[in-house]
């Protein structure tokens, strides 16, 4: 389906561009992309080196629960 809609858009000279992550990291290099084409690269850069230590330190407080070294608070922050 999404490959008619993209061809059909195309043919009517529409600028397509298709994004395909397969993992978190591809999600932030997308990230970084968009700002490019839409004239925020900055921002997106910031944007995208902020999620991944946000999903770093989830990660990390993630495995420190698991292995009996942490707990998570009602708010949601590690201790």
């Amino acid at each position: 389906m999404q490959a008619d809609i993209v061809a059909e858009l195309i043919r009517a000279n529409v600028a397509v561009h298709a994004f395909n992550q397969r993992d978190v990291a591809g999600i932030f290099d997308m990230i970084r992309t968009l700002g490019a084409l839409v004239g925020a690269p900055g921002k997106a850069e910031a944007l995208a080196n902020s999620l991944a230590r946000a999903s770093t330190l989830c990660m990390s407080a993630a495995f420190d629960y698991r292995n009996g070294r942490g707990s998570i608070s009602r708010n949601g922050t590690s201790r």
